[in-house]
């Protein structure tokens, strides 16, 4: 593994001391699993914009149109 570095205001330090420690768990373990968690929620999107300009072009709007469409 490699190393990152990046600057927070001291608050904000504090609170992810705090947070680290209350879930047992060290800085670096909890930004991992941030940045986990932010590309799972950007894969999230994407998928869903994709799929929405899909459902759009096939005129799909409601559940009935699914049905009308695929049914």
């Amino acid at each position: 593994m490699t190393t990152i570095s990046f600057s927070v205001d001291e608050q904000t330090k504090r609170e992810i001391a705090k947070l680290a420690k209350r879930q047992g768990r060290t800085q670096s373990g909890l930004f991992r699993d941030l940045w986990e968690q932010h590309q799972l929620r950007r894969a999230v999107l994407d998928f869903e914009k994709l799929n929405r300009k899909r459902t759009l072009a096939l005129g799909i709007q409601s559940d009935d149109d699914v049905e009308r469409v695929f049914g």
